[in-house]
């Protein structure tokens, strides 16, 4: 079943990580998302049962974004360097988010770093489906000689055998 999105109220892209993260569907705003995530999420028989509910109570909707907006989505995936990371179903998402930003108060629901970056690069809001994600770079080091570690991370200090720790070398907000 689908149904109208309405207008007064602000409307929630979800791909396929916020049905991964338990979205619920309990507010005032409206659930959209494109048929590729569905294909993606309903591959589960419980998350299936979810979104069928969903569907029904019209909490949520099933759209497709333009294939206009596709293509300015591989465009900016492509010039951010995020375009090997999205997978067909993330590119429908943002084509949908960015059809929809013309229309509507919108927020992209998504855990994924390639399709939240491209969404930032879109001028699309964005959020995460879990209460704290935050953009971690870690720095590995080792606490005894000061040696910082790059690529595979060793457990052990190849240099004065300390146990290697790690540290937020920089943190970016959602």
């Amino acid at each position: 079943m689908v149904t109208q999105i309405d207008e007064e109220k602000m409307v929630l892209v979800f791909d396929a990580t916020a049905f991964y993260a338990g979205i619920p569907f309990g507010g005032a705003a409206k659930g959209c998302t494109t048929p590729q995530v569905i294909v993606e999420v309903c591959r589960d028989e419980l998350r299936a049962a979810v979104v069928e509910g969903a569907l029904a109570s019209g909490k949520l909707e099933v759209r497709e974004g333009s294939l206009s907006r596709a293509g300015k989505v591989v465009e900016t995936a492509s010039a951010s360097g995020d375009l090997a990371k999205l997978s067909v179903a993330d590119i429908s998402v943002l084509a949908l988010a960015l059809e929809l930003k013309e229309q509507y108060s919108l927020i992209l629901v998504s855990d994924d770093y390639a399709v939240a970056n491209v969404a930032r690069a879109l001028g699309l809001k964005h959020r995460s489906a879990k209460k704290d994600f935050r953009l971690v770079r870690w720095l590995w080091y080792c606490p005894g000689c000061g040696k910082t570690f790059h690529g595979k991370v060793r457990k052990i200090c190849d240099v004065c055998g300390s146990e290697v720790k790690r540290k937020p070398l920089s943190v970016r907000a959602k």
